[in-house]
């Protein structure tokens, strides 16, 4: 299936006064309409809590001895304590992983659904599909940020960093993918909020380009959102993850455990994300 081949989906703003059970029960009463559900908001996750983080430098545990030992100064660094560092990378292991896999240079891409990208920036450009990048809050191409590194939040540079920062090329930090390449999708404005609708359109996108460039190997989505409980209804969601796997062996990756509070994507039941 493409783009066009999902179920039409529309959303629009509440009656004055009316409520969302109201809403939807006049939206299922509709001619043509076949189910109905609200439009769910979502929001960037930020960083964990600072008493989350252990103190203890992980170094003399695992050391960046594999074959593909990265030279990036930060990825050196593995104290969490210290102003920069990536002790994510330590504590999960991620240089063996990178000595197993070897340089996947371009071997793989993950679509970043997200806000805009600074795709300009020095330790990620080459990594970036800009040409594909997809605004799935307006329906259009997406003109990525050149000129100011905050835009659009800054959420979706930190993601598309931390998944795709230019590995071992003497600058900043090694992203955990050595060198995947990023889709960039953008389904949360400026503001920081998106919605069901943008989110399922960003799948969606991304399912279709997987399917028209099978050699860009796009087997992942990331979010890195989160939601409130009343959420955990969205169906159309679940739905369009669970199709995203089904039909196009892609894996939607979706964040949690940030500030001790639960917010993951997806009911309790949608055991098609991770």
């Amino acid at each position: 299936r493409d783009l066009h081949s999902f179920p039409t989906r529309r959303s629009s703003d509440l009656v004055v006064g009316q409520s969302v059970e109201d809403a939807v029960a006049a939206a299922k009463s509709v001619n043509g309409v076949t189910s109905a559900q609200p439009n769910y908001v979502y929001e960037l996750v930020d960083d964990r809590d600072e008493e989350d983080v252990s103190g203890e430098d992980l170094a003399s545990q695992i050391g960046l001895e594999s074959a593909f030992a990265v030279n990036d100064p930060i990825a050196k660094i593995s104290s969490p304590t210290a102003r920069r560092n990536q002790y994510w990378a330590y504590s999960t292991n991620l240089p063996k992983a990178w000595s197993n896999a070897g340089d996947s240079s371009h071997r793989s891409t993950v679509a970043v659904l997200d806000s805009s990208i600074y795709a300009a920036h020095e330790d990620l450009s080459t990594n970036v599909l800009s040409g594909y990048a997809y605004d799935a809050m307006n329906r259009t191409h997406m003109s990525l940020g050149t000129s100011d590194p905050t835009s659009n939040m800054g959420h979706g540079s930190h993601i598309a960093g931390i998944i795709a920062a230019t590995s071992n090329n003497g600058r900043g930090i090694a992203g955990a993918s050595y060198n995947c390449q990023v889709l960039p999708v953008m389904v949360i404005n400026d503001a920081g909020k998106g919605n069901t609708a943008s989110i399922i359109l960003g799948i969606t996108y991304a399912a279709q380009m997987a399917r028209q460039h099978p050699e860009w190997g796009l087997r992942t989505i990331n979010m890195s959102l989160r939601v409130g409980s009343s959420a955990n209804g969205d169906k159309l969601l679940h739905q369009t993850i669970k199709s995203a796997l089904d039909d196009y062996g892609i894996v939607c990756v979706c964040a949690g455990g940030n500030r001790k509070t639960n917010y993951q994507i997806g009911r309790a039941s949608c055991r098609e994300r991770v």
